[in-house]
């Protein structure tokens, strides 16, 4: 019988298929008691514990063993966190319906974000960045910060349209870059 740690270690290595299957099945009982204990109304059990396995795996790969900790209490860190993702995204939904949601907000996607998307969306957010031109990055700096399109405006000293219009290039661009993730992750 294997320990977890070395389970891990194994997987890192990429040496040992089966090692990712052993630790899936030890795991198992703690993807249930997260997915019971959040009452999941908003997601199928099986697709729970599918991305639940992708996490698990991408958790595996990124674990430091270096520094003593057990893995076990960073996994189960890491799937109450997207739990609770799962909850707030629910929760927005029924709070504020779709169709009322702002069309100009970057964080409105098109499609719901699973974690394969969100971590191949957080790897390759610097292509996005480096897709800005200088104007755009700051107009997305300030509104980030909370500016309204005015007050960046008179900060930039350019008109409200040329800073709407920068905003609307940025939001764009994003929205092209998202939908290339979306379609690699289809793949």
């Amino acid at each position: 019988m294997c320990s977890i740690e070395t389970l891990v270690m194994r997987i890192q290595k990429g040496d040992d298929n089966d090692a990712f299957v052993v630790l899936e099945k030890k795991l198992k009982p703690l993807m249930y008691n997260i997915y019971y204990h959040h009452f999941y109304y908003c997601v199928e059990l099986e697709d729970f514990l599918q991305e639940a396995s992708f996490l698990l795996f991408y958790t595996a790969k990124k674990f430091d063993l270096s520094r003593g900790k057990p893995f076990i209490a960073y996994y189960k860190r890491s799937l109450k966190n997207y739990a609770i993702q799962l909850i707030r995204y629910e929760h927005r939904e029924s709070v504020i319906p779709e169709k009322n949601l702002c069309k100009c907000d970057v964080s409105n996607l098109k499609y719901q974000i699973s974690i394969e998307e969100e971590f191949l969306l957080k790897e390759e957010m610097s292509k996005y960045w480096d897709s800005l031109s200088a104007f755009e990055k700051a107009v997305f700096c300030l509104y980030t910060k909370g500016y309204t399109f005015e007050e960046i405006a008179e900060k930039a000293n350019r008109s409200v349209a040329a800073i709407k219009s920068a905003f609307n290039r940025c939001h764009k661009k994003f929205q092209l870059f998202y939908e290339s993730i979306h379609k690699e992750c289809i793949k």
